[in-house]
């Protein structure tokens, strides 16, 4: 719309324009007419030729102005847009107004200079908007214009819109006037140069600051140009050089005359000056000068060399650094000063970095932590690889403060630091540390404060009093509150120190003062009592030190006391206890001498007299030599002859205030009588104890040998097809010799636990096969008697376990048996399993037997005790629970007992017992008969005299494979195992022409048997094997009777042999039958189930295992069944197996 509202306006104008031209073009015309008429008058031509020549040359100047006029209005047009958008395109302000100088149009700059839209501006006065500091100036040159009818002018002032933006403007003024000069409009146009203004302004201000900073800092330039000569000075110039009028000619020798002649060359170089125009580069230069005044003066110079069109132009800047190179002198000279004083402080002073690196460090630095060279502050002061934890340096970097703190380094000195803010020349953040040594004063601070401690805070309290009526105190210290009194009471006058004194005392202590100070005394020592506030009544020690002014004259006690209470009532205790003690002595059975230090008798009681046959007045003073015999027993001659021994002994005591001995005799003539008579009886003892151990060995050796035979035969005829009476016989025979063997290691084991010499044997077990054999001999017995066997598992027990077997089949088969032999009807039940919440196994054995009256249960773990009652008919030894108890004990467990006297009892013992891992196959072969092992044959040679015994192992060995050769003496043995070369000996140690212990040590010395396994085999008692066995060089030992599984398994550990075990039947064929019915179960008959029901009530495993057998060989089908009853009854789980067959 602006565009359109100026495009009208200047279109009229020019239109009018373009219509005053016809009359410019037609006047021509009117001329020729004018002619025409003239010759027509004059000349009398024809007027009809002449108004057709008018209108000819009329019709031809019109077409002409016709044409030119539609050219020139559209040129008119062309030139009124380009008009416009010159306008409206331009950065300047343009305003057109009225006479009046209302505004009648306004361009859209008008919305940046007076916060208005053009069409806003329309009625306005731009007068209006001129700065109030303008005004006037603009009405007086634009009334001073239109008086003077003057077109053009020009202008510049501020113009501040409604948003109250100043803005500086410089006007073009174009005043339009009528034909009669009067003022029709105005044409305005301004240039915005607020920003030129602006700049003016600042450079009028820098020009300012630059000449006083020049001032200031004796700052001036000059201007040389090289080709005319031309110089310039600056104002500061003509001062620094002293002169006082700068109207004075500058030159640039007039400069070089004020410069030193040693210096001038610095600025006249030729090679300066080439260097300056090659490079275009500033140089400076440092030089003396002299002012007019002749004063010498010092300047730095900067020149610059430019080139431009008017030609070279050296441009220097000139500086008067006087004072700042008489300050430099002056820091120089301070600063030597600074590190002359810092080389000699006592203390320590380094800048640090914040990389922890040192730039300095002075002497003292250098002495206490060496030198600095590249090492970082934690590796010179602390001797570490990384940086201090909450480092104060840093805390220095970071806040900018100050800080002061002790530091103790590594060897143990302590330092005061102070660490302060730094900042290097170049403007490097520094921390400056300083530290003094302050070892010895913190030394003496601590001392003093131990003083002070003493003192005030110590038992010590001080009191300074007037030696005035009362003696009033003047100071007391803190500690004075220990007693109970508030030291503002004596301070205010309350209390004088007379007051506090024991009345008793009072008058004493006061005379004894006076006395003290009469005869010129300066201390005063005495002891007395006070009273506290609670009335309490302490003793004080006092030493009081005599105060004196310059005239002599005292005015002051000093007092320091010390609260003796305790020391007095001790004194008092003394000497009560002197009395006491002389009386205690004086009654003492013992005889008592107190000797002086010259070993004289100063005293004896009424039983050193006695023993002395002396009376009190002949000991005094006598020096008898034997009490000063080093000997702690003595002999005192009698007058009847006899002898009494006394023990003897002294000690250092305090008698009647001196040092004495005491000397304490006491009568053990009985005691030695007595002693003598225990000798002879230990000795009597001793005796019949070695008696009683040959006799065991004796007795072992003699019971055992016989056994040998008889347990050795039972278990090679056990192997052989006998018939149900043999089997029965023979297994009556084994049992009775292992009773046999049992009442013998009871008694021998009753004599290693009461000489505690017996040792717990662990190894690996398995368990179910432990408690099987242990159930079959039970079991037997018990069905003899017509009494019923039970055996429950009542939880899941372990395969294989590590424990010593031997002694738990010990303590079972002793419970086993007792209640057997004491239960004449019912059953005896064995329970096993693990307690609940516990990692140990129960095990439990109930009868149904005679019990055991309460009043006898303390008896029955007592050795060789069987209850009083009507069985004294049973056998035994009464040594089975005794032992029972203490190998339980040895196990980690306690035997307990529950009995009702005709109800029964119940025995029970919880013993760990680890379970051990074992492979399948190594459980299946528990039970499996040997029949020979793997590998190349093995050769063993038996050295025994007695031919039962060699056949019995030649049998049962040859049975499973192995080479067996014998010698019936140690010499035969020792010749034989020379030619064979045997894997394994087995070697008798009593034999007649050469015994075992011989024979032993002959084949050790043969170097092609040093390494021969020899496995030594005895009747006598395990504790006297174990005394040989560790001097023989053996590699295990065997007690007799031998038994097959116990040499077996010695032969496996110590010639790592496998064997190999009797199939369970041979069914290899009908396995691969059955494969495919494992998946399914298949029971036997009726008559089966039953009859494994009630095997399985009983707890006969063995007997389970053997139907099993026969019910597995009727059918195939049965495979499943039997496999599944056989993995039960392998860990005992008799009630599993019940429940199963009793579902059937």
């Amino acid at each position: 719309m602006l565009k359109n509202s100026v495009g009208q306006n200047i279109y009229l104008e020019k239109i009018n324009t373009v219509f005053s031209l016809p009359f410019i073009i037609f006047f021509p015309h009117i001329v020729y007419l004018f002619l025409l008429f003239g010759f027509f008058y004059f000349f009398q031509i024809d007027l009809s030729f002449l108004v057709i020549l008018f209108f000819s040359l009329t019709f031809l100047t019109f077409g002409s102005v016709v044409g030119i006029f539609y050219k020139l209005l559209e040129n008119l047009k062309e030139t009124n847009s380009k008009y416009a958008d010159f306008i409206e395109g331009t950065d300047n302000f343009i305003i057109r107004s009225d006479k009046h100088g209302k505004i009648i149009f306004a361009n859209q700059i008008s919305e940046k200079i007076l916060g208005l839209m053009p069409t806003e501006c329309r009625g306005l006065k731009a007068i209006d908007f001129v700065h109030p500091d303008d005004l006037k100036k603009t009405k007086k040159i634009f009334l001073y214009c239109i008086k003077n009818h003057k077109q053009y002018a020009s202008l510049e002032n501020r113009l501040r819109g409604l948003n109250g933006q100043i803005h500086y403007l410089l006007w073009t003024i174009h005043f339009h006037y009528n034909k009669k000069g009067i003022l029709e409009r105005i044409d305005n146009v301004a240039k915005d140069i607020t920003e030129l203004k602006e700049a003016e302004t600042a450079l009028l201000k820098n020009e300012s600051r630059l000449k006083k900073a020049q001032k200031i800092a004796k700052i001036a330039s000059w201007e040389k140009n090289y080709q005319t000569g031309e110089i310039y000075w600056s104002e500061e110039l003509y001062f620094l050089l002293g002169y006082t009028n700068p109207k004075i000619q500058p030159s640039y020798r007039l400069l070089l005359d004020h410069i030193y002649p040693e210096d001038k060359r610095k600025i006249l170089d030729i090679s300066i000056i080439k260097n300056l125009i090659k490079t275009k580069k500033p140089i400076n230069v440092e030089f003396k000068f002299f002012t007019v005044q002749k004063e010498t003066r010092y300047a730095n110079a900067q020149l610059e060399m430019e080139i431009n069109e008017t030609g070279k132009w050296l441009f220097g800047t000139f500086q008067d650094i006087t004072d700042r190179k008489r300050i430099d002198e002056k820091l120089k000279l301070e600063k030597e000063r600074l590190i002359n004083l810092l080389e000699v402080l006592p203390a320590f002073v380094y800048l640090q970095r914040k990389d922890y690196s040192i730039a300095y460090g002075n002497k003292k630095f250098k002495e206490y932590f060496g030198e600095v060279g590249n090492k970082k502050c934690y590796e010179l002061l602390i001797s570490r690889g990384n940086p201090c934890e909450n480092c104060r340096t840093f805390e220095v970097f970071e806040n900018k403060n100050t800080i002061e703190w002790e530091w103790t380094d590594k060897n143990g000195k302590v330092y005061q630091v102070i660490n302060h803010p730094f900042q290097d020349s170049d403007g490097t953040d520094l921390v400056l540390e300083m530290g003094i040594d302050i070892t010895d004063k913190k030394l003496a601070e601590e001392a003093i404060k131990r003083e002070r401690h003493l003192f005030i805070g110590g038992p010590v309290t001080i009191f300074k009093w007037e030696l005035k009526e009362g003696w009033p105190v003047e100071y007391v210290s803190p500690n004075v509150i220990q007693y109970g009194f508030d030291p503002k009471d004596f301070l205010e006058g309350h209390l004088s120190y007379l007051d506090i004194i024991h009345p008793e005392d009072r008058q004493k202590v006061e005379e004894q003062a006076y006395r003290c100070i009469e005869n010129g005394l300066n201390t005063i020592e005495q002891d007395y009592r006070i009273i506290c506030p609670d009335k309490e009544i302490i003793w004080f020690y006092d030493f009081t030190v005599v105060i004196k002014n310059d005239q002599n004259v005292v005015t002051h006690l000093d007092g320091y006391v010390l609260n003796i209470t305790e020391r007095i009532q001790r004194e008092e205790a003394l000497k009560q206890s002197e009395v006491n003690f002389r009386a205690i002595i004086q009654s003492s059975y013992d005889s008592i001498l107190i000797l002086d230090t010259n070993r004289k008798v100063k005293f004896s009681n009424l039983a050193a007299e006695k023993i002395f046959e002396k009376s009190s007045k002949e000991l005094l003073s006598l020096n008898p030599p034997l009490l000063f015999d080093k000997k702690t027993e003595i002999d005192i001659p009698q007058k009847n002859g006899n002898i009494i021994i006394a023990e003897m002994s002294n000690v250092e005591i305090q008698w009647e205030g001196q040092k004495a001995i005491l000397v304490s005799l006491h009568d053990i003539t009985g005691y030695r009588t007595a002693e003598i008579k225990i000798k002879e009886a230990k000795e009597k003892a001793e005796e019949a104890d070695r008696a009683k151990s040959e006799f065991l060995a004796n007795m072992s050796h003699e019971l055992r040998t016989p056994l040998n035979g008889i347990l050795g035969y039972t278990q090679i005829l056990k192997k052989e097809n006998l018939n149900e009476f043999q089997q029965k016989s023979i297994d009556i025979i084994e049992q009775s010799g292992m009773h046999l063997l049992n009442l013998i290691n009871d008694i021998l084991d009753l004599s290693k636990i009461e000489a505690k010499k017996m040792q717990l044997k662990e190894d690996e077990f398995h368990l179910p096969s432990f408690l099987e054999g242990i159930i079959g001999m039970i079991k037997m017995r018990a069905e003899d008697k017509g009494l019923t066997f039970e055996f429950i598992a009542i939880s899941n027990i372990p395969h294989f376990t590590y424990g010593d077997n031997r002694i738990l089949g010990q303590v079972l088969l002793n419970l086993l048996s007792n209640s057997v032999k004491y239960t004449e009807k019912g059953k005896i039940l064995l329970t096993i399993g693990y307690v609940d919440g516990a990692q140990k196994i129960r095990f439990q054995v109930e009868d149904t037997g005679i019990g055991i009256p309460d009043n006898m249960l303390q008896d029955i773990f007592s050795p060789f005790k069987q209850i009083e009652m009507h069985i004294r008919n049973v056998e035994g030894t009464g040594l089975g629970l005794s032992i029972s108890q203490k190998l339980v004990q040895m196990m980690g467990g306690q035997l307990q007992v529950e009995s009702k006297l005709n109800h029964g009892s119940r025995f029970w013992f919880d013993i760990e017992l680890p379970e051990v891992s074992k492979e399948p196959e190594e459980i299946q072969n528990q039970d499996t008969k040997i029949i020979g092992y793997e590998g190349k044959r093995i050769k063993i040679l038996i050295v025994e005299d007695i031919l039962e015994n060699r056949m019995i192992l030649n049998r049962f060995l040859s049975l499973i494979g192995f080479i067996v050769m014998e010698a019936k003496n140690g010499e035969e043995g020792v010749n034989k195992a020379r030619d064979l070369l045997p894997d394994l000996i087995l070697m008798d140690l009593y034999m007649p022409v050469m015994d075992g212990f011989q024979a032993i040590k002959q084949i050790k010395e043969i170097p092609e048997l040093a390494e021969t396994k020899i496995f030594t085999i005895s009747a006598s008692s395990e504790e006297f094997i174990t005394k040989k066995f560790s001097n023989l060089g053996c590699t295990d030992y065997i007690l007799k009777p031998v038994m097959e599984n116990e040499i077996l398994n010695k032969i496996e550990r110590h010639l790592n042999v496998k064997w190999i075990y009797e199939k369970r039947g041979d069914l290899s064929n009908l396995e691969k039958q059955a494969t495919h019915l494992d998946s399914e179960i298949v029971r036997p008959s009726s008559n089966e189930i039953k009859s494994l029901y009630k095997i399985t009530k009983r707890g006969d495993i063995k007997r389970l295992n053997k139907e099993l057998d026969k019910i597995e060989l009727l059918d195939v089908k049965y495979k499943p069944f039997v496999k599944k009853i056989r993995s039960l009854a392998s860990t005992f789980q008799i009630k599993k197996i019940g429940e199963l067959l009793e579902n059937q």
